[in-house]
């Protein structure tokens, strides 16, 4: 517990949770909030409605007499919180995580108010070694080439694809002819390629770049895998229910876009809301373990993305999202490519094995 510096007002900050949920009760003495109950009536006067005066034009001394006084005390208060809290955060090097939550417990007319504001901070966290854990882990083997098999077996795929379409999606039964793939069908299928030889080039590049990111995809679970492991702090309760909840949106939108939803996926799975609910909380409180050390190793290292990817993509997102606000897209971009700053990092680590020990 730590009392607070005298020159501010008086307070005290007690931990909860592992050190990640703030307690600080703070009292707000009657002189600081008097500071503020002229401009709150002069707020409040514009809303007033008074018989001889145009809405927003009422004098103060008599608006102040129209007023309700807990009113004007409460908001004044609230206006000496707004202003000494952030004083107090810089004092206790506190960061909060997410709108902190205000009660007034003590709010006497004229009287010294007290209140409570409580939130969540990140854990402190020192990064462990982490080089020769990351050296030694065993990375999924790459995937082989595409062959002209794969690539006749896709194209075979394809003709069954576009037969059920142009039969109400009816399966082809053995024996069936299905279509012809030639320069007529490819255009009807809306592919960039003109001829044949193309139309096998896109499929192969299209394989390839299936594998690629199957294989990106497997590297960067077993990377995620090896963070988790390493030692970790306590993860605030409120930042895994923030988490939790991004996830079960995601949740929803990729089953929206194959026709199903979380109820459908519930049965077929043949769980309970509450397991999934359960899972969901253990998947989300891994991601916040992740990241914290990604943040860690992006810090020690040094990386920043570059400016010009950074503006471009932010850009990008702008475009396709232009109600979302610049300064999220901007955090939410920063971080993207701060991520892949770091598993590149790890995954030269990996693949240089012992050697970048």
């Amino acid at each position: 517990m730590t009392v607070g510096d005298e020159t501010l007002v008086p307070y005290v900050v007690s931990f909860e949770e592992q050190k990640t949920k703030v307690l600080i009760t703070i009292t707000l003495s009657k002189e600081r909030i008097h500071k503020y109950t002229e401009a709150v009536v002069t707020s409040l006067s514009k809303e007033l409605v008074l018989d001889g005066f145009r809405k927003g034009h009422v004098p103060p001394d008599i608006a102040k007499k129209h007023i309700d006084t807990f009113q004007v005390w409460h908001k004044a208060a609230q206006e000496t919180f707004f202003h000494e809290f952030p004083l107090i955060l810089a004092k206790e090097h506190l960061s909060p995580i997410g709108q902190p939550t205000l009660t007034f417990t003590k709010m006497p007319i004229e009287g010294d108010v007290e209140c409570n504001v409580t939130f969540y901070v990140l854990p402190e966290y020192i990064l462990p070694e982490y080089v020769s854990v990351i050296a030694t882990c065993t990375l999924p083997e790459k995937p082989k080439e595409v062959t002209d098999t794969d690539v006749q077996m896709q194209k075979e795929e394809i003709r069954k694809q576009v037969y059920k379409q142009k039969n109400e999606g009816k399966d082809p039964e053995e024996g069936i002819i299905l279509p012809v793939i030639d320069e007529t069908f490819i255009k009807e299928l809306g592919s960039p390629a003109k001829t044949i030889e193309e139309f096998d080039l896109f499929i192969k590049q299209a394989l390839t770049e299936e594998l690629n990111r199957s294989y990106t995809h497997l590297v960067r679970k077993t990377l995620t895998d090896v963070l988790y492991s390493l030692p970790h702090p306590i993860i605030p309760s409120m930042l895994i229910d923030i988490e939790t909840e991004r996830g079960k949106e995601e949740m929803k939108a990729n089953l929206k876009t194959v026709g199903a939803t979380i109820e459908s996926y519930i049965e077929h799975r043949k769980i309970s809301a509450e397991e999934l609910d359960k899972e969901l909380r253990l998947e989300a409180e891994k991601r916040a373990v992740v990241q914290i050390v990604i943040n860690a190793i992006a810090a020690k290292e040094k990386f920043i993305p570059d400016e010009i990817i950074l503006e471009k993509e932010i850009t990008r997102l702008q475009h396709r999202y232009p109600e979302a606000q610049k300064e999220q897209v901007g955090m939410y971009v920063y971080s993207l490519l701060q991520n892949e700053q770091v598993f590149h990092h790890l995954e030269t680590i990996a693949k240089n094995g012992s050697a970048s020990v």
